[in-house]
């Protein structure tokens, strides 16, 4: 059996209403006359990975995030030949930081889903980039308060400090605070109730 994994860079039109930057993209006419020179943003990519290797770091990864058994009957498939993966990613955030990480996610997912048959199996893949020490362009959110002001809510941490993203520990107890802070500070909806009665 063949363990390597084959893999191509493709633009999937997912979350563009406007068609110019995928013109742009894809270096289309009329487009292509008012920027000279051919388009390099996005090309054909290829290289091999091993997919065994793949698979390990995978689970060790996932493990220590402690990720659903969803993800893990997925990362046991990677090994088979008619398994491709839909790759997607971003720098992680507080709350998963901007909401178009959320939608790139969820793009991902429904993709593998909707194009997946007997013959190939998509999986979703969500790369994190997490190798960034920039802790403080990542470790707030903005939100509303009850008097409709835009207000910064931020994760602080001692243990945050000169540390790579993707060596920080999660501290449940200050983010469950956080939580909280937020959620007294939230405007009451018809939600609001169910917030609380599932977080507090």
């Amino acid at each position: 059996m063949n363990n390597l994994i084959d893999t191509e860079c493709l633009i999937i039109n997912l979350l563009y209403p406007n068609t110019i930057l995928l013109d742009y993209l894809q270096d289309k006419e009329p487009l292509r006359s008012f920027f000279p020179g051919k388009n390099k943003v996005f090309h054909p990519v290829t290289f091999r990975g091993d997919r065994g290797i793949i698979q390990e770091l995978l689970r060790t990864y996932n493990a220590t995030i402690e990720a659903p058994q969803e993800t893990f009957a997925n990362i046991e498939l990677i090994t088979e030949e008619h398994v491709k993966f839909v790759i997607t990613g971003q720098q992680p955030g507080f709350l998963t930081g901007p909401l178009y990480t959320i939608y790139k996610t969820l793009s991902a997912i429904n993709y593998a889903e909707k194009y997946s048959t007997k013959e190939l199996k998509l999986i979703p893949l969500f790369w994190n980039a997490s190798e960034d020490h920039d802790v403080e362009e990542v470790n707030n959110i903005w939100i509303l308060n009850k008097q409709n002001e835009i207000v910064p809510v931020e994760l602080k941490d001692k243990e945050m400090l000169n540390k790579s993203l993707e060596r920080l520990p999660l501290n449940k107890k200050s983010i469950r605070k956080l939580i909280e802070h937020m959620l007294y500070s939230f405007p009451e909806t018809e939600y609001t109730k169910d917030l609380f009665d599932e977080y507090i």
